[in-house]
């Protein structure tokens, strides 16, 4: 025979595992991990970028927490993506991570599929990402992201990121230091900009290319 005091310790345990799952699944919309890591150059280049398009039927709502770290200091671990080389130890680290912001944190009614990230002229070096710098399970991973003259892109097509749900960190490392350009977010027609942390040229590389410019206006 079980005991009135058995059962209802029973039903408490089992109430309380339900409430952690269910604090782990919203965790992470409310306990970003890129907005509180430690060692990075901090603000303004660790905070949120929030892009918002709608076409009068379906709302993309996303949100991208960067952070960037100079060279020696990521505290995680760097995994390239295919066809990039391991992160080099003299450069900056760059990190973002996406959230899709539905009902209960925002407006969106579809899935993402897409970040795509201005270099404004500076050097990538390579394109990665750290599946385990969010503890949270739940963090959705991708294999797909390519470099190409415009700058960077992160691609989440199997899966895609639907709603309520957020990315691993994504990130890149470059040997400049970084300032603010054009990223963009984009699914099925959908798209708006913003700005977000990206390596730039050196002074000196600004001043050649500057220059350069300048004699082809003239010989024109």
């Amino acid at each position: 025979m079980t005991s009135s005091k058995g059962v209802a310790g029973r039903i408490v345990g089992a109430a309380l595992i339900v409430a952690a799952g269910a604090s782990v699944a919203r965790a992470d919309f409310s306990n970003r991990v890129l907005l509180s890591a430690p060692g990075t150059l901090g603000a303004p280049f660790q905070t949120t970028q929030h892009f918002l398009a709608t076409n009068g039927t379906d709302t993309l709502d996303i949100s991208v927490d960067y952070a960037v770290w100079a060279p020696g200091q990521f505290p995680g671990t760097y995994v390239p993506f295919a066809g990039f080389l391991p992160a080099n130890p003299s450069d900056y680290t760059y990190a973002y991570q996406v959230y899709n912001n539905g009902p209960g944190h925002g407006q969106s009614t579809r899935q993402f599929s897409q970040l795509g990230i201005n270099s404004a002229g500076g050097t990538v070096d390579s394109l990665g990402k750290d599946p385990n710098f969010d503890p949270s399970p739940l963090d959705v991973d991708t294999p797909f992201a390519f470099l190409s003259p415009q700058g960077a892109s992160y691609q989440f097509l199997v899966p895609t990121l639907a709603v309520n749900q957020f990315s691993v960190v994504l990130l890149l490392t470059s040997p400049n230091a970084p300032t603010f350009a054009q990223a963009s977010v984009f699914d099925s027609g959908l798209s708006a900009s913003g700005q977000v942390p990206m390596p730039v040229p050196a002074p000196a590389t600004l001043t050649l290319l500057a220059l350069g410019a300048a004699g082809l206006r003239r010989r024109r």
